[in-house]
């Protein structure tokens, strides 16, 4: 036939949209919402902070309440090379 177990190779996978929500690190969870916010441009604490997909990441995943601005620009300010956080702006 045109598939040979042995000596095939699978290039890809399927996977479960869920299952790959579950292994999601931070950084991916708010790039999504702080690209669609944004648009190019700074986005609140707050704002980011109600985004539903943001509080799903939060609660499904990490278990825990949607961090306070405090422990998001620790976040932010530890992460200085993927993002650019400004206070003054947040």
């Amino acid at each position: 036939g045109l598939f040979d177990e042995v000596k095939d190779i699978t290039d890809f996978y399927l996977v479960d949209y869920a299952a790959a929500y579950k292994s999601m690190t931070v950084t991916e969870a708010l790039l999504g919402p702080v690209m669609a916010q944004g648009n190019g441009d700074w986005v609140k604490l707050s704002d980011l902070r109600a985004d539903l997909s943001v509080r799903a990441y939060f609660q499904n995943n990490l278990r825990t309440p949607v961090w306070n601005n405090r422990e998001f620009e620790d976040f932010f300010e530890g992460h200085y090379e993927q993002w650019e956080f400004d206070k003054k702006r947040a």
